[in-house]
């Protein structure tokens, strides 16, 4: 095997082993960001609406990761959470009752309204 060389071992069905020599090292992280970029610069080029999905999507996380942070340091501080969780479920309540899809609208009502309760019965 040369320097450099990958070796692949995979066993089949009837027991015998495969071997596959790659010609390059694989870095599957780089291939995971790769990958990983390219998705992202594609969902930002060329799907309509993906910019305010995506905006939405970093507004409302880092909302329920602040949340979560302060109810980490105290349970009864669960204000941001709430909000949170609420808006979200009003505003996908109203997706959800417009399109009738249940994925994505459906289930993000359903979590978001579950989190709500769960957050009232933390406060009791």
């Amino acid at each position: 095997m040369a320097a450099g060389e990958t070796r692949f071992t995979i066993p089949d069905d009837a027991g015998f082993t495969h071997f596959y020599v790659s010609p390059r090292p694989v870095n599957e992280e780089a291939q995971f960001r790769t990958k990983g970029c390219g998705c992202f610069c594609y969902s930002l080029v060329w799907t309509p609406g993906s910019v305010m999905s995506l905006m939405a999507g970093l507004v409302f996380g880092g909302l329920s990761a602040f949340g979560a942070y302060n109810i980490t340091n105290d349970p009864k501080d669960i204000k941001v959470s709430l909000l949170s969780s609420g808006v979200l479920a009003v505003i996908m309540g109203m997706r959800y009752k417009n399109s009738g899809k249940l994925m994505p609208a459906g289930i993000m009502t359903g979590l978001s309204l579950l989190m709500v309760f769960r957050l009232l019965l933390l406060i009791v």
